[in-house]
């Protein structure tokens, strides 16, 4: 009963503060006319690229509308994502070296993201794994900022247009001659640089940008991974040979950042998974146990604490803690003259880790004991091992 509690209130967590989120959320549309119209957007989060047209339901309405770029000219979703159609030259030749053409810009009507709101401006466009950086300051035609990597006559070229153009238009005096050369083109460096020239101006503004990165305090992984474990049996007083083997596991996680640093170093999982193993051992001192094997199958609803050591922005170490509710789909001891079931209490394991970008590497120790039924120091049996998982971030 306690491990399907555990699981409702995990589908429960993954129910209302996952995939809602990538359904329809309060936002609003403006049309051509100028009006403003509140409504349910479906939200894409950071999928918002490169589109022409969104998908919303008008407040107190059931009917999906589809909006085009034709029709809306402004779209903002919960106060912290805004969108607005403009007219402007950009780029969308590919960057790299296999660019040999250069710069290319063309006039075309595009739904720009916008990063930062004030005095100066900040926009972006996404191109598949290219960016495109738009600015303007006060009433100013909105451009975009030219950054490129391509070859000519076999040399690779490098245009940093964007930093001068940062210097005729947002070069505040109260700036360090440097400042604006340390600019990359790059979403945090610029959202930092913009913040900092509405400050030097004390303009008022809206960092957009901000308030989505706050917003992301939930994780999604898949893991998948294999588990070597040792089937640890005493009857009698005899401890019978360890029966050593291997399985696999497979998982959903679903972690919840604590947002009381601004690393975000502390966080709550939970973590339902499937996994397995089997072994078979030959014990010569015990003739009634000989020739026994022992399968294990099982679902395990685990929620758990994890402490992370950042390296740097892509790179991290961690550590956790979980103790997990057990559902046995099949846990048999068969031996040569009969065969025995056995419940398991809850599963303690405690794992170290390794994340880059959306990859987390871990090595777990877990142990957990079997419930017999006559359980004295005479007969005792529980299973424990290491586990070996690869998570990947999706969400």
């Amino acid at each position: 009963m306690k491990f399907y509690f555990l699981s409702f209130i995990l589908l429960f967590f993954l129910t209302f503060e996952v995939f809602p989120q990538k359904n329809f959320e309060k936002g609003y549309i403006i049309d051509n006319s100028g009006t403003k119209k509140e409504c349910l957007i479906k939200n894409l989060y950071s999928k918002f690229d490169n589109f022409e047209q969104i998908k919303y339901k008008l407040i107190g309405s059931t009917e999906v509308k589809t909006g085009s770029i034709k029709d809306i000219q402004e779209f903002g979703i919960n106060d912290t994502i805004r969108y607005e159609r403009v007219i402007v030259e950009i780029d969308k030749s590919e960057d790299g070296l296999e660019n040999k053409t250069g710069i290319s810009l063309k006039l075309d009507t595009l739904f720009l993201n916008q990063l930062v709101k004030g005095k100066a401006n900040l926009y972006k466009y996404v191109l598949g794994t290219n960016i495109r950086f738009f600015f303007n300051v006060g009433n100013d035609t909105i451009k975009q900022l030219i950054y490129k990597r391509y070859t000519k006559d076999a040399k690779e070229i490098k245009d940093v247009t964007y930093l001068q153009q940062l210097i005729k238009n947002t070069n505040c005096k109260g700036f360090k001659f440097d400042r604006i050369q340390k600019v990359k083109y790059t979403t945090n460096s610029m959202v930092t640089f913009f913040e900092e020239y509405n400050d030097c101006e004390n303009a008022e503004y809206i960092n957009f940008y901000s308030k989505v990165k706050r917003r992301n305090l939930i994780n999604m992984y898949i893991r998948g991974g294999v588990n070597i474990s040792q089937n640890n049996f005493k009857r009698n007083f005899k401890d019978l040979d360890k029966g050593t083997g291997m399985g696999f596991k497979l998982g959903y996680e679903a972690e919840v950042i604590i947002p009381i640093t601004k690393k975000d170093i502390f966080s709550v999982f939970g973590e339902v998974s499937y996994y397995q193993f089997k072994t078979e051992v030959k014990d010569n001192t015990n003739s009634f146990y000989s020739n026994y094997t022992f399968q294990h199958k099982n679902l395990e609803a685990a929620i758990g604490l994890r402490a992370y050591l950042p390296l740097n922005k892509n790179n991290a170490f961690l550590v956790d803690y979980a103790i997990g509710l057990n559902n046995e789909i099949e846990s048999e001891l068969v031996t040569e003259f009969y065969s025995e079931l056995f419940p398991f209490n809850n599963t303690r394991n405690l794992g170290i880790g390794y994340k880059y970008k959306k990859i987390m590497i871990q090595a777990k120790y877990y142990s957990k004991e079997v419930q017999l039924e006559f359980q004295t120091e005479r007969n005792r049996q529980y299973v424990s091992g290491f586990m070996f998982t690869v998570g990947y971030h999706f969400f």
